[in-house]
């Protein structure tokens, strides 16, 4: 039998004590020794690389998880073997990766399976420029992601999410490397203040439909957006997307096919050279009463709380009289696009013209916004 089949047993201090067949050790509880890689980009905001496990794992398969997983092969070093796997996974080199520590992991599988293991975990980062190309044998779908945004998504549905990376998580934010990165990033927070630029997404940056974006491929931007959302980036400002996503709620797609339109759109603006630092959506129907759903203020509420601001100097552009209302709710500036819904929505409200600013389409309303290299809480 192979070495890679096997995996190496481990007291409680983590002491090697010998070699199990790796299925054997997982039918029978034996405690090995494994790893969590956690890989991280620089961007706005350190984002983190999340990977869904393929539909075959023999276990937590089809949950997002941490970059990737594994075990050390016999006599193999540690870091060595999380720069193998991250290879095998996800066609990704690290020029370093260090070993930040480990904790004890235990669960039993509805299949019968169990896992017990000392677990190690090892932070990497990468420059924006990655290019992450997926095994489809080993992950079906990858995403980036900033701590606070995954933070939310595992309280709100932690079940779309893998047993063993909420510790492993609070491991890494504990980290001394992870502290010198948010030092770094508050003190750039201190000195400039943080910049906030709220969009919507269906009719604002892509093209609007009445059956709903339900895949990555029926998403495509309107001309110009991406480049409005660069010129921002450029600008200094941080811009962030506050969607109602209903067709989660009504069943027509998943979080997860949610979450892979979102990064879709991540990735051709970053192409563009902007950045969309997070996404904030409701997935709920209308008639479930949720208080995240525009015109309610609770994605605005998410929004001021992640980034610790008042919204009343931020403008969010929208393209529905629902944008306006709650962004005139939480105290932002509201602007109208006339792109997607928003010829519609001025027809039905004329009065718009006289309360808010309007302009055709969302590079046209970031130029002019911009316009003398002026702060855009300074204009209007």
């Amino acid at each position: 039998m192979k070495a890679s089949e096997h995996v190496i047993l481990v007291d409680r201090f983590d002491q090697e004590i010998g070699y199990a067949e790796k299925l054997f050790a997982h039918q029978n509880r034996l405690l090995h020794r494994a790893f969590s890689v956690f890989i991280f980009r620089k961007m706005q905001q350190f984002e983190l690389l999340l990977q869904r496990r393929a539909l075959n794992k023999y276990h937590s398969a089809d949950l997002w998880s941490n970059t990737c997983c594994s075990h050390p092969r016999a006599q193999e070093n540690m870091l060595a073997a999380g720069q193998r796997r991250l290879f095998e996974e996800l066609n990704i080199s690290v020029a370093e990766l260090q070993d930040i520590g480990w904790f004890h992991y235990s669960v039993d599988f509805s299949n019968g399976l169990t896992e017990n293991e000392i677990d190690h975990v090892l932070l990497g980062v990468v420059g924006a420029e990655v290019d992450v190309v997926p095994n489809p044998a080993e992950v079906s779908a990858y995403r980036w992601i900033t701590l606070p945004q995954l933070e939310h998504e595992m309280d709100v549905y932690p079940h779309q999410f893998t047993p063993w990376l909420r510790q492993a998580l609070a491991l890494v934010k504990d980290c001394s490397l992870m502290h010198a990165l948010e030092e770094k990033k508050d003190e750039l927070h201190d000195k400039q203040g943080v910049r906030i630029i709220i969009l919507d997404r269906d009719g604002v940056i892509n093209y609007e439909s009445q059956n709903y974006i339900k895949s990555p491929a029926e998403w495509q931007p309107i001309p110009g957006s991406l480049e409005a959302i660069a010129l921002l980036t450029q600008a200094g400002y941080t811009v962030v997307v506050a969607t109602n996503q209903s067709g989660v709620g009504r069943g027509y797609y998943t979080e997860a096919v949610l979450a892979q339109i979102n990064q879709k759109m991540m990735d051709y603006t970053r192409e563009k050279g902007g950045c969309i630092d997070r996404v904030f959506y409701c997935p709920h129907c209308p008639e479930e009463g949720c208080h995240c759903r525009k015109p309610a203020v609770g994605l605005f509420e998410q929004i001021a709380a992640a980034y610790s601001i008042n919204l009343q100097h931020s403008f969010a552009i929208g393209d529905s009289l629902r944008d306006i209302q709650a962004a005139a709710g939480i105290g932002c500036r509201p602007v109208l696009v006339l792109t997607g819904n928003g010829e519609e929505t001025l027809k039905n409200n004329p009065d718009l013209m006289n309360d808010v600013p309007i302009f055709p389409n969302l590079l046209t309303a970031v130029k002019i916004l911009l316009k003398k290299n002026e702060r855009i809480d300074e204009c209007i």
